[in-house]
C-alpha cells in the first residue's frame, strides 16, 4: 500500500472484533501507569484524580495502514483551581502516538463516545499513527466519571515516594545494572571486575 492510497480511517466493527481476539502489541505495566499518574499529579498538583481505568485502543500505522491493539489507560482529572467549567475536567490518555487529551465541557458528547468510541488521533499518512479508543473503554470512563462527579472522588493519586523509598529504588536499580554488567562480562569471557564485588 503506498502513501497515496493509504487512508487512516476509523476501524470497522469487523476489524475491531478481530483485533479484540488478538494479542495486544503493547500493554502498560502497573509501574508505567503509576508513573503516568505521578506525572499528571506533578503537572496538575492541585487537581484530584476522578477516574483511573484501563482502555483498549487501536493504533493504525501511518506507513502501512496495519491496525494493532494496545492496552492503554485513561485518567480524568478535576482541576480544582480552575474556575471555567470548560477547562475544569481533563481526560488524558496513556497510549497511542502521544498523550492525547480533551476537556470534558460537554458531558453529552462524552456520553456519546460510549457508543461511537473516540478518535483520539486522526494521524498523518507517512508521519503519525492514528489512534482510536474503543467504545466500551469510553463507556467505562464515562460511567466512572459520572459516579465521581455525583459522589465525590472514587480514587486518589498514588502517594508521593518518600526520600527513603526513592533512594532505595535508585540503589536497587544500580545493583541490578552492576549485576547485569558482571553477567555480560563473564558471558563474553572477559575477566570479572574487582570493583563490582
Amino acid at each position: 500500500m503506498t502513501h497515496s492510497t493509504l487512508a487512516l480511517t476509523i476501524p470497522t466493527d469487523t476489524e475491531i472484533q478481530t483485533l479484540l481476539f488478538s494479542e495486544p502489541i503493547h500493554s502498560y505495566s502497573p509501574e508505567e501507569v503509576e508513573r503516568f499518574l505521578r506525572d499528571l499529579w506533578t503537572e496538575y498538583p492541585t487537581s484530584r484524580l476522578m477516574v483511573s481505568s484501563p482502555a483498549a485502543l487501536i493504533e493504525t500505522s501511518a506507513t502501512t495502514g496495519r491496525r494493532s491493539l494496545i492496552e492503554g489507560h485513561i485518567a480524568i482529572l478535576e482541576r480544582t483551581d480552575e474556575t471555567s467549567e470548560s477547562t475544569r475536567y481533563l481526560l488524558q490518555l496513556l497510549g497511542g502516538p502521544d498523550y492525547e487529551s480533551f476537556y470534558i465541557h460537554d458531558r453529552y458528547r462524552f456520553a456519546a463516545m460510549g457508543q461511537s468510541g473516540w478518535s483520539a488521533c486522526a494521524g498523518t499518512v507517512g508521519v503519525l499513527n492514528a489512534c482510536f479508543v474503543l467504545p466500551d473503554s469510553m463507556q467505562s470512563a464515562y460511567d466512572a466519571f459520572t459516579r465521581a462527579y455525583l459522589e465525590g472522588p472514587c480514587v486518589s493519586y498514588p502517594r508521593p515516594l518518600t526520600e527513603t523509598e526513592r533512594l532505595a529504588r535508585q540503589e536497587l536499580a544500580k545493583l541490578l545494572f552492576l549485576a547485569n554488567l558482571r553477567r555480560s562480562r563473564i558471558k563474553s569471557g572477559l575477566p570479572d571486575l574487582a570493583f563490582l564485588n
